[in-house]
């Protein structure tokens, strides 16, 4: 009886799932469902814009090593200030940086190397040595790209390149400024020249000789030496055989840190003027005590804390922070990228022509090491600075016009 009545049960339930069913069956019919919607296609990523390319070959290795690392922080701190500052045209600045060891092959092969890799390279910061310019410039040339430079060879200016600028004095300023400075400053009556035997020494050197004998002095004595050379002493005692009141050495780095040493070492009593180079830190350090009352013809005033403008004295501060000393080469190149990216927001553009075009119209910019207008052919700086070494460090006795 109960197992008849469950049975009952369990069939009316299924009576009446069957009929919600046919019900639900009866009403409105479903609708279709939607077809997929098509995916979309993601967007790609938009590429960070490409950065504005500086080739940079200086010296990182070999004999001009001492100031090639100045020059080389330099334009690292340049390129990083830029960047710092939100970069060229909305876009970052990357610096590619071959080392020419000094040697003009080398330089070559780097600058060769720069190019076939980064064909697209926007700028060029080359070398402060003469010799590696000139064996360079018909490769800028070709490749139609800018180049600037601090070689001081007059003759780099003469070759109808107009991708090159130069932003060091040449040395028909630097060494006419040093033949008027030791004739008519220094009294001098007597002068001996000791040069190395590359580009920048003999191109001095002959630049110095002319304007002593257009001043009315003719050098008892002009002497070269190998780059390589650490024994002066044939060349000096020659001078001191000879009487010298004065002795003008134009040369490269090192050599000219040995040279003053061995000057004092031979008793030899007279003024002496050094290049540009007779003022880098490593040399002075060198020379240590002999350079102590001696004078050099710079590219412009020092760069350091006591400079009288105050942004060029903070300048000298954050880069003796960075390299552990002043140094006016590091201070040029600096202001060489300085140059070159104002170049790149006067064209709007990075388009090479345009570039090249901007950089011949900048005049009276003022930077650190110098002030910069360049002329039909390339030149930028047209004036020098005579130092007196005190205390260690140079102190501007008065600048020197080449005119």
């Amino acid at each position: 009886m109960a197992k008849s009545r469950l049975r009952s049960i369990a069939g009316l339930i299924l009576v009446v799932m069957l009929l919600g069913a046919s019900v639900a069956g009866c009403g409105k019919p479903a609708e279709p469902a939607k077809p997929a919607e098509p995916s979309q296609p993601s967007q790609p990523a938009q590429p960070e814009s490409k950065p504005i390319k500086l080739g940079v070959i200086s010296s990182q290795t070999g004999f001009d090593a001492a100031n090639g690392r100045y020059i080389t922080e330099g334009m690292k701190m340049a390129i990083d200030d830029i960047n710092a500052a939100g970069g060229l045209l909305g876009r970052k600045v990357q610096g590619i940086f071959e080392d020419d060891q000094g040697n003009q092959d080398v330089a070559v092969s780097a600058l060769n190397k720069i190019l076939s890799s980064n064909p697209d390279v926007d700028g060029l910061m080359l070398p402060v040595l003469s010799t590696e310019v000139l064996a360079m410039e018909s490769i800028v040339k070709k490749a139609g790209v800018v180049g600037l430079y601090g070689g001081s060879n007059v003759k780099i200016t003469t070759l109808g390149n107009e991708w090159i600028f130069r932003i060091l004095p040449n040395d028909a300023v630097a060494g006419i400024s040093a033949a008027k400075f030791a004739i008519e400053d220094l009294k001098a009556k007597k002068i001996g020249v000791i040069h190395s035997a590359e580009a920048f020494g003999t191109g001095g050197a002959e630049i110095i000789q002319k304007t002593c004998k257009e001043l009315g002095i003719e050098p008892v004595a002009i002497l070269s030496h190998n780059v390589e050379d650490k024994d002066f002493t044939a060349q000096l005692m020659t001078m001191k055989q000879k009487g010298v009141d004065t002795i003008i050495v134009w040369d490269l780095a090192t050599p000219s840190g040995m040279i003053c040493k061995q000057i004092k070492q031979l008793g030899i009593k007279a003024n002496v003027v050094g290049s540009a180079a007779w003022v880098i830190p490593d040399v002075l350090k060198l020379a240590g005590d002999s350079a102590e009352g001696t004078y050099s013809i710079m590219d412009g005033v020092p760069v350091d804390d006591k400079h009288p403008d105050a942004k060029v004295a903070e300048f000298a501060n954050r880069f003796k922070q960075r390299t552990g000393a002043f140094n006016n080469y590091g201070a040029a190149y600096y202001d060489a990228v300085m140059v070159w990216a104002e170049a790149v927001k006067k064209a709007g553009s990075t388009d090479r022509a345009k570039v090249r075009d901007a950089l011949k119209s900048i005049k009276d910019m003022k930077l650190n090491a110098a002030t910069y207008s360049f002329d039909a052919v390339g030149e930028g700086v047209h004036q020098s600075a005579a130092v007196k070494i005190e205390g260690g460090s140079p102190k501007l006795i008065k600048m020197v016009s080449a005119k």
